[in-house]
């Protein structure tokens, strides 16, 4: 569809003013709608995914820097705002009986700013069936530290903090030691995420048993199984550890020992977060 429009321009030239792009919040010259669609696409699938999503199923052909352009403009003015804004709850159907608070990072190395730390956080509402009713996402861009994220994360999570008070939280992290104290204000209980405790049985049976894949993989869904499903297993499953350790043949034990002996020591410093 094609709109007449004015256009103003000094008598130096310069760059040109359009009411009515102004007046309706143009992006490039993209309408709003069309930029919040071109972005949420892009972060979804890239560029060439979006390309052709965009022209089968709304006719629109886009080049791909366009859409680079189009989503890099929505990011900036997400960024510049996302400290001042707030996200409402949804209406929930059920009461809410739990929260789970989750992080995790991982370092990047950037093109020209060196190493630099990525965080992303949850906080996730559960009904008393330990059905979950809502989550909400944090996360940063890559930073030096994690200050800007965990001023972020914090306000979202005190946020919530006042509308549900009363309700049990729990932490949810791997083992970094930063995660833990960032977490302890904030949860009644802290527990290590299954993910990074189930690695390291993995880690485990690879030393153990070799290239024997059939034991190894049933060794390992038999302690994962236990680890998430009985109390008390993450003490049985560190002495088993000991004890293989120790039966180690001496070819084993040069090139296995050290991924045991990191086992044993994750372990030992986590249990009390495995129940």
């Amino acid at each position: 569809m094609q709109v007449e429009r004015h256009t103003y321009q000094t008598c130096k030239g310069e760059r040109a003013y359009v009411p009515l792009e102004h007046d309706a919040r143009m992006i490039l010259n993209s309408t709003p709608r069309y930029s919040q669609m071109v972005s949420g696409k892009y972060a979804r699938f890239g560029a060439d995914a979006i390309c052709e999503d965009l022209l089968e199923c709304n006719g629109r052909k886009l080049s791909r820097n366009y859409a680079k352009k189009l989503s890099d403009f929505v990011g900036s003015v997400a960024q510049c705002y996302a400290a001042e804004w707030d996200y409402d709850l949804p209406e929930l159907d059920r009461p809410v009986a739990s929260v789970g608070i989750g992080l995790d990072g991982t370092c990047i190395l950037m093109h020209q700013d060196g190493w630099r730390e990525a965080m992303c956080g949850s906080i996730a509402l559960y009904d008393a069936r330990g059905e979950r009713l809502h989550t909400i996402y944090c996360a940063a861009t890559p930073e030096y530290g994690k200050e800007r994220f965990q001023a972020k994360f914090s306000r979202e999570i005190e946020r919530v903090k006042r509308a549900f008070p009363e309700v049990v939280y729990v932490g949810v992290a791997d083992g970094a030691k930063g995660n833990w104290v960032f977490l302890k204000p904030y949860t009644d209980r802290r527990i290590l995420d299954f993910y990074h405790a189930r690695e390291y049985i993995s880690k485990a049976a690879s030393a153990i048993f070799g290239r024997d894949k059939q034991s190894k993989d049933a060794w390992v869904d038999d302690w994962s199984h236990r680890l998430k499903h009985t109390q008390g297993t993450a003490n049985r499953f560190l002495k088993e550890l000991k004890i293989r350790r120790a039966h180690l043949d001496r070819k084993n034990f040069i090139e296995h020992d050290e991924e045991l002996r990191q086992a044993i020591v994750y372990y030992t410093n986590h249990k009390s977060r495995m129940g």
